[in-house]
C-alpha cells in the first residue's frame, strides 16, 4: 500500500490525520514512517500465552470521541499487568494523544 492509500485508510478507520500534522510534509513523512512501524509491530505481536503478567503500572490513554476503540476495550488493558491500571479518557478522537501533549503530560507526571 502507498503512503496515499494508507492516509486513506487512516482517515476512514480514525478520523483522520491530524491538521497540524497533515499540513506539514516533514511531519506526515514521519508520521508515515511511524505509522507503518506500528503496523508492522501490531502484525507481527504475539501475546504470551498462559498466566504470564506484566507487573509494572499501565495508563491507557484514549479519546473520548474515538471511532477505533472504545472505552471497554481500552479498559482490557487491566488484564495483563499485576501492578495498577489506569484508563484516561480525553477529548478528542483516535489521535488526541498526539493533539494534546499537554493533557498526556500531566496524566503522565500525575501517575507516576
Amino acid at each position: 500500500m502507498d503512503d496515499a492509500e494508507l492516509i486513506e485508510d487512516v482517515d476512514e478507520l480514525f478520523g483522520g490525520i491530524p491538521d497540524n500534522i497533515r499540513a506539514d510534509a516533514d511531519a506526515l513523512g514521519f508520521f508515515v514512517r511511524a505509522l507503518r512501524h506500528d503496523l508492522a509491530i501490531f502484525e507481527s505481536y504475539v501475546h504470551p500465552s498462559g498466566d504470564e503478567m506484566l507487573s509494572v503500572p499501565i495508563t491507557a490513554i484514549c479519546g473520548t470521541d474515538d471511532r477505533a476503540i472504545d472505552l471497554a476495550d481500552m479498559q482490557g488493558w487491566n488484564r495483563i499487568t499485576s501492578a495498577a491500571f489506569r484508563l484516561r479518557a480525553i477529548q478528542g478522537d483516535h489521535f488526541a494523544p498526539l493533539q494534546r501533549i499537554g493533557e498526556v503530560l500531566e496524566i503522565a507526571t500525575w501517575d507516576l
